[in-house]
């Protein structure tokens, strides 16, 4: 079996694990060259209200044949359509807690006014099988935790009831 069948097999065993535990998922095949096929699964009950948000699980596109580490991604949007004139408070904010994170990060996508949270991971070419499998676990589970532990405080700043002194606080600091 080949790397990219190998990636297919794992990704819809992702796929029919959350469709097991009645988790909303589907497959996003590639459209173009070199775009990776995508598991879409959304998330529930996040933070503290209960929110929404969308997991996108894929492996990067390999750069060459002889490539010794493949990336895993997980990615989550949390909150579209964020308030233009919040902007600089959740750079200010996102600054300091992604300096608090031991993984991964939150960025907003300045086009699309988007928040959304990337956890990439270099995994060894050589892992295969349940190894990976369970890597995909540990990525997803991580980046879950990690949207859920913050997802309070980012719906606070956009709702305009928190500031850049209540994060600092939120964080210890």
């Amino acid at each position: 079996m080949n790397i990219n069948e190998m990636r297919h097999d794992l990704l819809e065993r992702f796929l029919e694990e959350c469709n097991d535990n009645l988790i909303p998922a589907g497959m996003v095949e590639a459209t173009e060259e070199g775009e990776p096929e995508t598991v879409e699964f959304v998330l529930m009950d996040v933070g503290d209200a209960g929110d929404e948000a969308r997991g996108f699980l894929y492996f990067d596109p390999m750069h060459t044949p002889e490539d010794e580490v493949q990336h895993l991604t997980c990615l989550i949007t949390l909150q579209e359509d964020l308030p233009e004139g919040r902007l600089p408070l959740f750079y200010q904010a996102l600054a300091h807690i992604n300096f608090t994170l031991p993984y991964g990060c939150f960025s907003i996508d300045t086009k699309n006014r988007f928040l959304a949270y990337k956890l990439c991971v270099p995994i060894a070419i050589e892992m295969t099988g349940e190894e990976l499998y369970d890597e995909i676990n540990i990525v997803t589970g991580n980046a879950a935790e990690a949207v859920d532990t913050y997802m309070g405080v980012l719906s606070d700043i956009r709702d305009g009831s928190m500031d850049l002194e209540n994060v600092l606080e939120f964080l210890g600091g």
